[in-house]
């Protein structure tokens, strides 16, 4: 292990969450006085409190689906990963018995010139030569239902994962990103099983560690911290970070010891989303402290 990195890393967890904290408190530029995070996008400590992981929270659960339609939502979600083009869509949505509604949809919004997917991550099995993208991934959803069911029938994440990731165009990455946002209406297990993405692979290698050794080092290291990050939930539970943050903030890491190797840009950061100042938070999500 790199001590300097280690310690750098977890200044930057700690910073980063605190630059959150500021802006909930309605606070303005500078949250912070890190060149590189003052100047640069960084995804949030809590990969809950992500514009796009709130969204499974409001919008994918908003109707208390069953399990079965959740999960195929999250899984056509994370493939498609754009809230607008799903909150846009009129109908009483039904993945399960009428997919081609939604699938309609999307065709509806790619011919008027708008937007039906997000570059954010696209992670995943690719697409098919003379087939439309948006077909293809419906294609994807519909191969995918024995795996959905396997998922449901399992017992463990690591079983979980092995039925999704092994569905043709899925793949690991977003097997992982499902599994996470399916944990959202059930139970809270991200600590139970993670499987590291690309860049928290490259965020480990900074630390001079296996990715793997990297999660559980910065999950305890962050826990015996005086001051660790935290957030509240009702009745003020205190909620700590989870495995699978830990694997996000490593694939932040990498992004924040790229841009630290370089002369960091001069301009304070824009977000593109406003500052949430009331969060959703899984209803089976425990104090932990």
């Amino acid at each position: 292990m790199d001590l300097d990195r280690a310690l750098e890393f977890l200044d930057f967890v700690g910073e980063r969450h605190r630059v959150w904290l500021r802006r909930q408190e309605g606070e303005s530029q500078p949250w912070t006085q890190n060149p590189v995070l003052a100047t640069r996008k960084f995804t949030n400590v809590y990969r809950l409190l992500d514009p796009g992981s709130q969204f499974v929270m409001t919008d994918l659960l908003a109707d208390d689906p069953d399990e079965f339609e959740f999960l195929a939502r999250c899984l056509l979600y994370r493939i498609t990963n754009l809230p607008s083009a799903w909150r846009s869509f009129p109908g009483d949505l039904d993945l399960t018995n009428r997919p081609d509604e939604f699938r309609s949809h999307l065709h509806s919004l790619k011919a008027r010139g708008e937007q039906v997917f997000s570059g954010a991550y696209m992670i995943w099995g690719g697409t098919v030569k003379g087939v439309d993208k948006i077909d293809h991934v419906f294609g994807v959803l519909e191969g995918a239902a024995p795996g959905l069911a396997d998922f449901l029938m399992a017992d463990t994440q690591a079983e979980r994962f092995e039925a999704l990731s092994g569905c043709r165009g899925v793949g690991a990455f977003n097997a992982m990103q499902v599994l996470t946002d399916f944990g959202y209406s059930t139970e809270y297990r991200e600590d139970d099983f993670v499987v590291p993405g690309p860049g928290a692979r490259k965020g480990a290698t900074a630390l001079g560690m296996k990715a793997e050794d990297a999660i559980e080092w910065g999950w305890e290291a962050i826990h015996k911290q005086d001051d660790p990050p935290l957030i509240w939930g009702s009745g003020n539970r205190g909620h700590f970070l989870s495995k699978m943050d830990v694997q996000n903030c490593l694939c932040e890491f990498s992004k924040y010891v790229r841009f630290a190797s370089k002369r960091s840009a001069q301009k304070p950061y824009a977000p593109a989303h406003s500052t949430v100042q009331s969060w959703v938070l899984p209803s089976n999500w425990h104090s932990n402290i």
